[in-house]
């Protein structure tokens, strides 16, 4: 299933941050995520280093598509 996330980030009003993910934590309701964001519009992410994010409110498919209170995360991919 492919996530428009354009379409979802006008739905929800929240920015897509793309991400390379840090580790092994499970992207679950509930859960935080360690990543490298790579382009956060937060004031208080660097961009630079990994982040941990703010507990998961929705997963989108088995992609890596997921969202926090703030913002849609999609996984950066060769075929992006």
């Amino acid at each position: 299933m492919v996530i428009d996330t354009h379409k979802l980030s006008q739905q929800t009003g929240k920015p897509v941050v793309n991400y390379v993910k840090g580790s092994n934590d499970k992207i679950a309701i509930g859960a935080h995520v360690t990543l490298w964001p790579l382009n956060h519009t937060s004031e208080f992410v660097s961009n630079e280093a990994f982040a941990r994010t703010s507990a998961v409110k929705v997963v989108h498919g088995t992609e890596g598509v997921f969202e926090t209170q703030n913002s849609i995360y999609v996984p950066l991919t060769l075929d992006h």
